[in-house]
């Protein structure tokens, strides 16, 4: 009995310190919609350009940072019934916006920028000037544990990223991809109702834009 009434206690403190920080964050954002929660300990800068919608729950470890960030300017979205696990990385100077009930699993990195390189006199640490290229996760995407997704890049709506994957360019609508860098290797065919397996060909033209 005692050990039940602590566990109790114990969940009762967790969920009162997670409303607690929601609360805390919630006037500094964009939006933050009915039922999200963003646990504790989490690290956030530039609210006022992080929209999150309804019923998303950001877990804890989370760093999301949104770069020159303004009141009114959309840099990171993240919509509605979206699960954010542990140790995620969501870095954003143009744009990084998430579909609808995306899954994400933990300790994955999404970025839409990288510094410039080409300049061997100026090492990255003291290079202010990045690239940026805005990211698109469309609705109702899984992405695998230690995925990185990078900028510029799309990736269709009901598609799974195998975890450890790199993705470096666009993956089509209902997709699976895996490896480094992300290449797809099955698809699925409507006409069948299953996923079929998917050789390489040439490249095809992937729209940033998502259905």
């Amino acid at each position: 009995m005692k050990r039940f009434s602590q566990s109790l206690l114990r969940r009762f403190l967790k969920r009162s310190v997670n409303f607690l920080s929601t609360l805390y964050h919630k006037p500094r954002m964009g939006s933050l919609g009915a039922n999200s929660r963003i646990n504790l300990p989490t690290w956030i800068k530039g609210h006022q350009s992080i929209y999150l919608g309804r019923n998303v729950h950001v877990w804890r470890f989370s760093r999301l940072t949104a770069i020159n960030a303004r009141p009114g300017q959309r840099v990171i979205t993240i919509s509605d019934d979206c699960i954010i696990h542990p140790s995620i990385h969501i870095s954003a100077a143009s744009s990084v916006h998430i579909g609808c009930s995306v899954l994400i699993a933990a300790n994955c990195y999404i970025t839409d920028h990288d510094h410039m390189w080409h300049d061997i006199d100026t090492p990255a640490i003291r290079n202010d000037c990045v690239i940026a290229q805005q990211v698109r996760i469309c609705d109702e995407v899984w992405i695998g544990e230690k995925v990185v997704i990078l900028k510029g890049v799309t990736i269709g709506a009901n598609s799974v990223i195998g975890s450890g994957s790199v993705v470096t360019k666009s993956i089509p609508p209902f997709s699976v991809a895996v490896g480094n860098p992300a290449r797809v290797i099955r698809s699925f065919d409507h006409e069948s109702g299953s996923w079929v397996g998917v050789h390489e060909g040439p490249t095809t033209h992937i729209s940033n834009e998502c259905a």
